[in-house]
């Protein structure tokens, strides 16, 4: 009989070193998450969206209307249902199909866009009749070209753009004569046209003024801020597919660290071991030898009678027959289930090795289960 040992990992050696990649993983996986929750070791993010963080990315303009009061709100995939009392800044993204429609009967119904950079600008030219023409020149310095303009007095932008004509939009704002912004009517909203977007960007947010261009474009503080995302390549996703890149690598590597960290703490099946106590060996053999023993004493029949009388006290105690009644005692061992040879061995005398060995049997089978 066998037994089969549990073993660890094979060497100390070995155990040390998957705990030191084991900690390594962890660290790693633990400055991963706090890099994602505080917003990333760097800039990041898509240009033009409100999510980045990147020089051309639209964080810190979202942040400064959530600290003006505005509820903000990122628009994933998309536009649809849009809530009229907001408004919506669509920069550097372009509409098609249904949501050309969607925007058209949110502006119809008293909402604002603000349609910042060429491809926006084109998109709102599909439903507003003398929109702005874009062209990509224009200067650097903007300044009012309505003097109720409110807290704006000059804007910096990055020269990505202007108007050659402003349609029927009225002119807001002019680098030279190129107009910059315009704003036109339609149905109980409001259109803004701006034509280079930068003075909204994390990098030109600072320069004088463009905070405060930022802030009149979104309205009162009670008009939530709309910012369209689905052109940046945010989708209308949930579960998995919505976290983001970063955040899935992270729980690859954590999953990683649990199964080396499991395999460095589990049982493993190792080689068998031979056990170092010999089991007894079986009864027939043991009573065979025992009875091949008492035979080399010259005295067959004085050996074997100790062994004859006990297969005759049992059967006497479970039978209720005398123990000396040899014809009652044969006749009732063959009733407890020995044959006639093993009973035989138990009354007759010996006067063989097989009549030793038969009776040594007997006794066994007796005193068995």
């Amino acid at each position: 009989m066998t037994r089969v040992p549990l073993r660890g990992p094979r060497s100390p050696a070995l155990r040390v070193v998957v705990v030191i990649v084991a900690v390594i993983v962890a660290v790693e996986l633990v400055l991963t998450v706090v890099e994602e929750i505080t917003g990333g070791a760097g800039p990041q993010g898509p240009p033009s969206s409100s999510y980045a963080t990147q020089p051309q990315g639209l964080a810190a303009f979202a942040d400064l209307a959530a600290d003006a009061g505005h509820r903000v709100e990122r628009v994933r995939g998309e536009l649809a249902d849009l809530d009229p009392s907001a408004t919506l800044f669509l920069v550097d993204a372009g509409i098609d199909g249904a949501e050309v429609d969607e925007v058209a009967r949110f502006v119809d119904s008293g909402g604002r866009l603000v349609a910042a950079g060429a491809t926006a600008v084109f998109a709102a030219a599909e439903f507003v009749d003398g929109a702005p023409r874009w062209r990509p020149e224009a200067g650097t310095n903007a300044t009012p070209v309505l003097p109720s303009w409110p807290n704006v007095a000059t804007v910096v932008t990055a020269g990505e753009g202007g108007f050659s004509d402003a349609g029927d939009a009225l002119p807001v704002m002019a680098a030279g004569s190129t107009p910059v912004l315009a704003v036109a009517r339609r149905g109980s909203g409001t259109v803004w046209f701006l034509a280079d977007p930068s003075p909204l960007r994390n990098r030109f947010l600072a320069r004088p003024d463009n905070a405060a261009l930022g802030l009149s474009l979104a309205g009162p503080p009670e008009r939530p801020v709309l910012f369209a995302e689905g052109a940046h390549g945010y989708g209308a996703v949930q579960g998995w597919a919505a976290l983001p890149e970063p955040w899935k690598w992270a729980l690859a590597v954590a999953l990683l660290a649990a199964l080396v960290w499991m395999w460095s703490r589990g049982r493993r099946l190792g080689p068998p071991d031979v056990d170092e106590r010999e089991p007894a060996p079986p009864r027939r053999a043991y009573v065979d030898a025992l009875a091949a023993t008492l035979l080399k004493t010259g005295d067959p029949a004085g050996a074997i009678g100790p062994v004859q009388g006990a297969a005759r006290q049992i059967v006497a105690r479970r039978s209720g027959v005398a123990p000396d009644a040899d014809a009652d005692v044969r006749r009732a061992a063959i009733g407890l289930g020995l044959t006639e040879h093993d009973a035989d061995a138990i009354i007759a005398p010996v006067r063989s090795h097989d009549d030793a060995i038969r009776a040594a049997r007997a006794l066994a089978r007796l005193q068995g289960p």
